[in-house]
């Protein structure tokens, strides 16, 4: 039951959070509709999967880190990585993008400064979570997860669900990228 209301509840977070983080770029109708199209693709990533509790409340964390940027909150954005990094190691890369998103609008110094605070405050936490919990997580070779992935793709081809389920984003992202501004043209980066 609690894996449950984990699920739950972040996936009501992760609805509200892209919402409000899409409609803060555009109108409301394409942020509704964006927000569609993810309820749309969401059983995509339960194929051949098993149940990870904790990918909704990182997703959300994800969103969450993104409106911070977006929006110059600095100190939010800092409690969020760090709760990001306890709840799902993945969010470690965030403080790139705010590198990527801010580096021709702000002076260098100031930007590569914060960079360096939030690395070392995502790599830090990871650092202690490891000391705290050595065993905690789980040892996977990086050359066997992407020979698997793709051993997937091939067996899948073109209803792979990562292909159906970004391809489409992709191509738009891809599209817009020479009118975006920075912010969006650094998630492209980052992604």
């Amino acid at each position: 039951r609690s894996y449950q209301l984990i699920e739950t509840l972040g996936l009501l977070a992760c609805c509200l959070l892209l919402f409000a983080f899409l409609e803060s770029y555009t109108s409301w109708p394409f942020a509704l509709a964006s927000l569609l199209y993810w309820g749309c693709i969401l059983p995509l990533t339960y194929l051949n999967h098993h149940f990870h509790p904790w990918d909704r409340p990182s997703t959300a964390l994800w969103l969450l880190a993104l409106i911070c940027t977006r929006h110059r909150r600095w100190w939010a954005l800092a409690a969020v990585l760090s709760i990001g990094v306890v709840t799902k190691y993945d969010i470690l890369v965030f403080p790139l993008l705010v590198f990527l998103a801010f580096r021709k609008s702000e002076p260098w110094k100031q930007n590569v400064l914060r960079t360096a605070a939030l690395l070392a405050l995502t790599l830090s936490t990871f650092v202690v979570l490891r000391w705290i919990a050595p065993g905690g997580f789980e040892p996977r070779s990086v050359l066997d997860q992407v020979s698997e992935n793709l051993l997937t793709f091939r067996e899948y081809w073109f209803v792979y669900p990562p292909l159906l389920a970004l391809g489409l984003p992709a191509a738009l992202a891809f599209i817009g990228y020479s009118v975006a501004d920075p912010f969006a043209r650094a998630c492209v980066q980052l992604s």
